[in-house]
């Protein structure tokens, strides 16, 4: 005979399971959740249990029906009360129940119907636990599953957004001898912004990068930066007078608060050697693991050599190069790490793919917005993998 109370499955073989469990039912052991058993015979074939054995949380399984239960139902993993007489069991027969008990990690307790209800009762007040245990993992199923729905939804969301992104920021790109250079600008409602230009020698490339508080402070590094694009050949004591001219200035103006970081970077397009001069928070990262960090120098003759550096670019490397405004807005939601993480991970993708993405998650939070906090830009200086290269 098999029959169900409520979700829980009962199956036995003339042990008396049903007038046992009525008799239970009267006792008010179980919270009103399993309080009321409902019996259905079922058709022998049993072909319902194996569409709507799930929705069970329990099964009570007389010892004498337990092959035809694993065998009806090997592959669903629900605890078992193993249900028996002992009066009527032989010593044979209570060694297998040891064995099931051993071997059997299902089976969570043992119903012996020649026993008094009131011995029973701890066991089947655990059949109020088990049925919250198996209504909480309902539950975390039922978030999972939505949970992975709305992951899926707002994947398809934001590649569409990504797609929208990068057609609204637009992309610089260039090639010079054997180098692509791509950049990204994104403005800012701060005040003062942030400039870069380029200088395109027949073999260097000058990048120039500065970031100022105030709009007096951009427009008076440019002007000076006019006048250093006029030199051919740059070399480090170039940059030096002209770091020298911009500090004059700027202590000659008497103003202050004025908050001034900058970055003159030169590429020698016969070695790919990259050096330069690097006053604030302007970072690099490069698809070979070579970084560039930003540092709390001010313009400074006291500082000039501790802001120098060089580094040698190598066929198909990719550096990037972010602004000061990048590195601010991007604290809370792109960190350093991270980005080192995309570039692991996805360094041979298109660098105007990988622009792309640095802004797009700097403003998915924001993405209805124009504007970031800050003006913020982002430089690629990518060698291509034919380049010939001086040793």
């Amino acid at each position: 005979m098999v029959f169900i109370m409520n979700d829980i499955l009962v199956l036995e073989n003339d042990l008396g399971l049903k007038s046992y469990l009525s008799e239970v039912s009267k006792e008010e052991i179980f919270s009103s959740k399993i309080n009321n058993f409902n019996f259905l015979k079922l058709p022998p074939d049993h072909s319902f249990f194996e569409d709507e054995i799930d929705q069970f949380y329990l099964a009570i399984v007389d010892f004498f029906s337990f092959s035809f239960y694993k065998k009806q139902f090997e592959n669903k993993n629900i605890p078992v009360i193993l249900a028996f007489n002992k009066k009527n069991l032989k010593d044979n027969e209570l060694n297998h129940i040891s064995d099931l008990c051993r071997e059997d990690k299902f089976i969570i307790g043992l119903l012996d119907v020649s026993l008094s209800i009131t011995l029973n009762r701890p066991l089947l007040r655990s059949f109020d636990y088990i049925l919250k245990s198996y209504c909480e993992t309902e539950i975390f199923k039922k978030i999972e599953q939505k949970i992975s729905s709305f992951e899926s939804f707002y994947e398809k969301e934001v590649k569409t957004l990504k797609e929208l992104h990068k057609k609204l920021i637009p992309l610089r790109r260039e090639k010079i001898k054997g180098i692509f250079i791509s950049s990204k600008f994104l403005a800012g409602m701060g005040p003062g912004g942030e400039f870069f230009d380029i200088k395109k020698d027949e073999g260097q490339v000058i990048i120039y990068l500065t970031s100022a508080n105030t709009y007096f402070l951009s427009s008076l590094c440019l002007s000076f930066f006019a006048e250093l694009k006029k030199i051919k050949n740059i070399k480090k004591d170039d940059l030096l007078d002209f770091f020298s001219l911009i500090e004059k200035n700027i202590i000659n103006t008497k103003q202050e608060n004025l908050k001034l970081q900058l970055g003159l970077f030169v590429l020698d397009l016969n070695t790919y050697k990259l050096w330069g001069f690097n006053f604030g928070k302007t970072f690099m990262k490069s698809t070979k693991n070579k970084s560039i960090m930003g540092n709390d120098y001010f313009l400074s003759k006291r500082f000039w050599e501790k802001s120098f550096f060089s580094l040698n670019l190598e066929r198909s490397e990719k550096l990037f190069i972010f602004s000061p405004g990048f590195r601010t807005c991007s604290s809370k939601l792109l960190n350093e790490g991270q980005i080192s993480k995309i570039l692991d991970d996805r360094g041979n993708e298109e660098s105007d793919d990988l622009l792309a993405e640095f802004f797009f998650q700097i403003k998915r939070e924001s993405i209805e917005n124009d504007f970031l906090e800050f003006d913020s830009s982002v430089l690629c200086l990518e060698v291509d993998h034919n380049a010939i290269m001086q040793i």
